[in-house]
Formats: structure tokens, sequence, C-alpha cells
């Protein structure tokens, strides 16, 4: 398997914040071109979702950028639902897609997906967003986010306590505990399937500003094929 470990040998201060455009234009089709040397910079895991968010690789700024094919939920039928579930969880669509557009031509180059994890660990979320190229889907990038715990938070003493009240009264009102007390993962009844349709206009949004503060909310793929997935008037960089 390929590693998951991201570069980190950068000078002091230096930071990765491509914009949507780039990271389309330059890496994405850069490494469906085959430029791998261009793009070295995120590495290709084999399969994004064996892996929790946790244990992946990230920068000081809690985000990790990584390319990834996607393997079909059931392999060899004609369903087109992608597999997002990881150990522990899985990644649930959230909002509609969003076009990437080129700066100069207006034309889109580029879908972006926002998933979030069902699972948090030590209070910490997680949200991914997911690039890829209308109606392919051999290879995606993905940028893998931490959204840490709220600074006003009351601290873990006050937390531990509440909860342990919590149980109290419920063992006082039911004699036992409720099964579906509080978890790291929220409870799943369906997975999204809007997230695995093909390119639509009618689920489409305006891509916004990029910026922090708007991301908020078996069988394995051959990559054989990827230089014949860019149209001939397709290019790197436009």
């Amino acid at each position: 398997m390929t590693s998951k470990t991201t570069p980190s040998e950068y000078s002091v201060g230096e930071r990765f914040r491509p914009t949507g455009v780039e990271l389309i234009n330059h890496f994405l089709k850069g490494k469906l071109l085959g430029n791998d040397q261009l793009v070295s910079r995120i590495p290709l895991l084999d399969d994004l979702y064996q892996f929790d968010p946790w244990n992946l690789s990230y920068s000081d700024d809690g985000e990790g950028y990584f390319f990834s094919p996607l393997h079909p939920k059931y392999p060899g039928s004609k369903n087109r639902r992608i597999n997002r579930s990881t150990g522990t969880g899985t990644w649930l669509a959230k909002g509609k897609d969003y076009e990437i557009k080129s700066e100069f031509t207006g034309e889109v180059i580029g879908i972006r997906r926002i998933f979030v994890h069902s699972c948090e660990k030590d209070g910490i979320k997680y949200v991914m967003h997911e690039y890829s190229i209308p109606n392919q889907s051999s290879l995606v990038l993905c940028k893998v986010m931490k959204k840490m715990p709220s600074k006003k938070s009351e601290g873990p003493c006050k937390k531990v306590k509440k909860r342990k009240e919590a149980a109290d009264k419920s063992i006082l009102s039911y004699g036992v505990t409720k099964k579906n007390s509080e978890g790291p993962c929220k409870k799943v009844k369906k997975t999204d399937e809007k997230a695995d349709m093909p390119y639509n206009k009618e689920n489409i949004t305006p891509e916004p500003d990029e910026g922090f503060e708007n991301w908020i909310t078996s069988d394995k793929s051959d990559l054989s094929p990827y230089n014949n997935i860019i149209s001939s008037k397709g290019k790197v960089g436009g």
C-alpha cells in the first residue's frame, strides 16, 4: 500500500493553500496525465477510505491532501454507489455539489463535494472536500480537514460530571442506561446516494469564494486508463 505520509520537509512558515482551480487544473489533471513529478507534494493512497481520518497525516494547520481512486460499494453490479466507509464509520455527503470554473473561459472544470465523517475522536470533527473532474470517477483529490473543539467548551471535568449525572437519571427513570447514549459516532441510517450521482446541473451550486469559513459544512480500480480520461482539449494549468 502506498504510504499515507504527507511530505513535511518544507521551509518553516510555508503554507500549502492551493485554490480549487489549482487543485483541478494543476494537481488532479497533472496526476491523471501521468505528470507525477509535478504533483509529488500530494501522496497517492491505494484507498483513502481504508483509513479512519484521525490516522491520516496533517499539516500544522490541520489539513491533509490525498489522491485516491474510488472503489464501488457493490463490485460487478450496475449500482454506481461508491464505498466511502472507513474502519469505524463512514463519510456522509453534506449539501449540494459545487462547480469549479475556469478563471479564463468560465468552463466547468471540476466538481467539489463535501463530506463529514460520522465519527469524532477527542472532540475533533473531520470534514472532507472531494475534488473530481466532471463525468469521471477513476481518481479524486481529497482535502481532509480537522475541525477542532470549540474554545468555549467547559472543559473535560464538567463534561464528565454532566454525562455522569445524565447516566444516573437514565438509570433512575428506566432501570437501565439507554442503548443509544452519546458516543464518538453518529448513527447512520442510510448513506446519501446523491454523492454518487453523475454530474448534473440541477444538483450543482456555484463554487463560493475560497476560505476556511466555507467548508462547513473488492475490486481495485484500474489506474491505467487515466491518460484517456482528459479530453483532447483539456490541458494542465488551463
